[in-house]
């Protein structure tokens, strides 16, 4: 016959695995075929093989490598009970086996060591279905040890929801590193950052030897979410006073609560909101093009930024300044090209759309900046323009005055002047001051006009001074504020003389010059008064920093967003993509971005 031509079909018995897996657990029951003896604690279980391999990472390794144990035929279990050995058995040989909240640690813990990732699986979605207040703790250092990922993250989301309803003597037994872990998550679940405090202390006063810990566990409170009462008694606790560094965290609380302006210069996560008080925390991005502006707003994943999320476009913010208080909602944008003496107010949990018209600044301007201290904006610089009519407007010249805006009276007042009027600057809020760093000096924008100049303007006195100068002359720049430092980058323009090269030398004068623009990036210590040059990101153009959890961000915009965050550590610039192209022909690229930190 012509094999060559028959067709075959694959039959198949539905039953047969029924059948196998019962006949290999009879023949167990029966010890028929056993070639192998485990013992446990004395108590002796034949057993097969080629079964136990099948289905444990351990005993096949045990029985294939060349090991004593290979050739054996019997085996000692060592730190194992009976009765856990013989669950397991009843699961290799089944599939099945009896756990319950008595014995699956016991269980799992024995299946982790002889490497069976089904039962593993198993009991680790039966004890998570069986959490409580009395155990989550405990669970959660068992899968912390064993080390199963998602038992360690079931377990801890449980505990952070329900951190206050357990037991004291069960926070006071937690170590160091645990409650740590607890109280320094966005995740946990409390109605004020009292309790926080609380229960750092409780942890603190339950044995002598932990004050030596005081200052490591409670940097980890929230201080500036205090209430104001309870902030205040902190200040007699005799933990906080013997310790320097929580009494200026406390000090730096007090503050913030009189002026929430100050929150990046406190050290994060100081005034961030925990998740339970239902407040999430944004960046917001204005970037805007010759056809108009467009907000776009991101989450906490700043690194995987998708901007076209939440992105509201407006007309008629060329050039304008826009700010925000990092802790409340509220977006101001002042000033710009088409509308230099409009103050618009925006409310981000309306999702950018609604607008209310304040009060019109007193003089008229774009390219200017504007911050908040205490309740005011503060219009800082750029190009005064003159509204003649809605078809007539120019430039006369750069700002030097200093405009302040009252948010709750809604009143504009002249509050002093710069020592030189600039623009193309950066200027930012630190304490009570506004710090205005380089800029241009002329009109025309060239970087040539470039200033090394700080001037520190006091929102108390009204008076402007000049600072540390920047170690180079720098203009188009942009800065933001981390704890105590400011970080600014921007362009520096290197003088150079032309090559003296026969050519040239009736082209040019002996003095001739060229200028080459240089990224820098700084970081300024105001206390200190110290600078420190920096490694400078790739790119500066259409390009603004901000601080967002307590890192610097650096969020390019051109033909595709693109965020950098910078390592101080390492002095590096990161990226989770690659560089923008440095040459895109669209007209329609922005000619200005700016970009904050908002809460709602």
């Amino acid at each position: 016959m012509d094999t060559s031509i028959l067709q075959y079909k694959e039959i198949i018995d539905p039953s047969f695995a029924y059948q196998l897996t019962n006949g290999i657990h009879r023949l167990k029951k029966k010890a028929v075929f056993c070639d192998v003896t485990i013992d446990v604690a004395g108590q002796k279980f034949p057993c097969h093989k080629v079964v136990l391999a099948s289905i444990s990472n351990y005993f096949e390794a045990m029985f294939t490598n060349p090991m004593a144990e290979s050739k054996s035929a019997e085996i000692e279990m060592k730190d194992m009970e009976p009765l856990v050995f013989e669950t397991i058995l009843d699961f290799i040989y089944s599939g099945k086996c009896k756990v319950s909240i008595e014995n699956a640690q016991a269980v799992m813990n024995a299946a982790n060591m002889l490497q069976i990732l089904a039962l593993i699986k198993i009991c680790a979605k039966y004890i998570a279905e069986n959490l409580t207040v009395q155990n989550c703790f405990h669970i959660w250092q068992f899968a912390d040890a064993i080390d199963c990922r998602e038992l360690m993250q079931r377990s801890m989301h449980f505990s952070l929801e329900n951190f206050l309803q357990v037991a004291s003597p069960l926070v006071a037994s937690l170590s160091k590193v645990n409650l740590i872990q607890f109280i320094s998550s966005d995740s946990l679940n409390i109605q004020s950052e009292d309790s926080v405090a609380q229960i750092a202390l409780q942890w603190i006063a339950a044995e002598p030897e932990r004050k030596t810990d005081a200052v490591e566990v409670l940097s980890h409170v929230r201080f500036s979410l205090l209430s104001s009462r309870y902030l205040m008694t902190l200040m007699d606790n005799e933990i906080m006073r013997n310790n320097g560094d929580i009494m200026k965290l406390l000090r730096q609380a007090q503050l913030f609560q009189s002026d929430p302006t100050m929150y990046f210069e406190l050290p994060y996560p100081q005034a961030s909101p925990r998740h339970s008080l239902k407040r999430r925390e944004y960046v917001l991005l204005l970037s805007t093009t010759n056809d108009g502006a467009s907000f776009s707003r991101q989450t906490s994943q700043l690194g995987n930024l998708n901007w076209t999320s939440g992105q509201t476009k407006h007309q008629g913010f060329r050039d304008a300044a826009i700010c925000s208080s990092a802790v409340n909602s509220e977006v101001f944008v002042s000033g710009g090209k088409d509308n230099p003496e409009r103050l618009i107010m925006y409310k981000a949990e309306l999702g950018l759309q609604c607008e209310k018209e304040l009060a019109t600044m007193l003089t008229g301007r774009q390219n200017h900046t504007m911050v908040i201290i205490g309740g005011c904006l503060h219009i800082i610089g750029g190009l005064e323009r003159q509204v003649y009519s809605r078809s007539s407007q120019q430039n006369n010249g750069i700002v030097s005055k200093i405009e302040v805006y009252n948010i709750q009276q809604n009143k504009w007042r002249p509050a002093g002047n710069l020592l030189t009027g600039v623009w193309q600057h950066a200027s930012v809020s630190f304490q009570d001051k506004v710090y205005t760093f380089g800029g241009t000096t002329d009109i025309s924008g060239s970087l040539n006009d470039a200033t090394n100049k700080v001037q520190i303007y006091s929102s108390q006195t009204g008076e402007c001074v000049l600072g540390p100068e920047i170690p180079a002359a720098i203009s188009k720049c942009t800065a933001t504020v981390m704890e105590e430092s400011i970080f600014i980058i921007g362009l520096e323009v290197e003088i150079k003389p032309l090559p003296n090269s026969e050519e040239h030398e009736e082209e040019q004068d002996d003095d001739e010059e060229v200028y080459e623009e240089n990224r820098v990036f700084y970081q300024f210590k105001p206390l200190d008064g110290v600078w420190i040059k920096l490694n400078p990101p790739t790119n500066v153009t259409n390009s603004a920093l901000c601080t967002f959890h307590g890192k610097i961000w650096n969020i390019v915009v051109g033909s595709e967003t693109k965020v950098y965050s910078y390592n101080l550590l390492s002095d590096v610039w990161e990226s989770n993509s690659e560089d923008p192209e440095d040459a895109d022909e669209s007209n329609n690229l922005p000619n200005s971005v700016k970009c904050m930190q908002i809460t709602y």
